[in-house]
């Protein structure tokens, strides 16, 4: 068993998640997608949720892009497969802007 599909089946018993991904290229990063493709199997064919009702869910987005609504289509996309996984979106923070050129701390 991959460790995507071991932490996968702990989910099935949480109450909820937060999931954190910068937007690269107008999506979510090739490892949240990946991760996301693997919970297909918690879909059913009319588009319904396999995983226990009740679910909580919570999403961070970062992009160096400073409008905001940029990739909203993509944060919009991947809410919507949260939803049909059976979550329940309870807060969303996008963070923009954040490529300053090189910074030294």
């Amino acid at each position: 068993m991959t460790k995507c599909l071991k932490y996968i089946r702990q989910w099935e018993n949480d109450d909820g998640l937060i999931v954190a991904t910068p937007i690269y290229f107008a999506g979510v990063t090739a490892q949240t997608k990946t991760w996301l493709d693997r919970m297909f199997p918690y879909i059913d064919m009319n588009l319904g949720a396999k995983l226990p009702k009740g679910k909580k869910g919570a999403f961070i987005f970062t992009q160096n892009q400073p409008d905001g609504t940029l990739f909203s289509a993509a944060i919009k996309t991947f809410q919507g497969v949260m939803t049909i996984l059976g979550y329940e979106t309870k807060g969303s923070l996008l963070a923009c802007n954040l490529n300053k050129g090189s910074k030294r701390w």
